[in-house]
């Protein structure tokens, strides 16, 4: 077996074990396996999850379990030709937890469908917690940024270079003067390098068209 089929078991190991902890049901995390599997995605995979649950750990120690449980679920539709991916994984979280997180199910939903515009200025307790887990790889080394960035890329491969241009470019122009993570210092260094690779980025697409 090769190293990245050995590392994606035991990412495999790994989330089943916290899914389970959270209350969720085999069946369930086998359809989260599946989705986030699917053929045409390349970034938003369970590795993604993955990185969203570590962030939010270590940035959010004492977040509540509907949280991860959001976490699991925010990107479980995901179609770059849609523009309703985020309150169908908000739909399908409810279904899948509606019965063990009760009325906390309701924070779930709106937390998953506050990723389409990751706005932290609507965001309702720990609402945020999802957003900087979901936006940190923005902040990550320019390297692996850009390796994501060509996988994103890869999961658009049904638009032209020009609309990826287009798309792509509204995305960062949209973070131009706008606070991606919470105005607090533990976050500043990250806010400083998201911006720092946004750019770089968008110079690159902008010399190419």
């Amino acid at each position: 077996m090769d190293a990245a089929r050995q590392d994606e078991e035991a990412r495999i190991l790994r989330l089943h074990a916290r899914f389970l902890s959270l209350g969720g049901k085999f069946s369930d995390f086998s359809k989260l396996v599946e989705a986030y599997g699917e053929e045409a995605r390349r970034y938003h995979v369970l590795s993604h999850v993955e990185f969203v649950i570590d962030t939010i750990e270590q940035f959010y120690p004492e977040a509540p379990a509907w949280v991860y449980w959001a976490a699991f679920y925010h990107d479980f539709v995901y179609d770059p030709r849609r523009h309703d991916n985020e309150e169908r994984s908000g739909d399908e979280a409810m279904v899948a937890g509606a019965e063990h997180f009760g009325p906390s199910i309701v924070d779930v939903v709106r937390s998953i469908r506050m990723t389409a515009k990751h706005d932290l200025e609507a965001c309702e307790g720990f609402d945020e917690a999802l957003l900087v887990g979901d936006l940190m790889g923005l902040a990550i080394p320019r390297a692996e940024y850009e390796a994501n960035t060509a996988r994103i890329r890869q999961e658009y491969s049904m638009f032209s270079d020009v609309e990826w241009y287009r798309g792509r470019a509204a995305f960062i122009e949209s973070y131009g003067s706008r606070r991606i993570f919470p105005r607090e210092e533990r976050f500043d260094e990250y806010e400083n390098a998201a911006h720092a690779n946004m750019q770089a980025e968008l110079e690159k697409l902008r010399n190419n068209f």
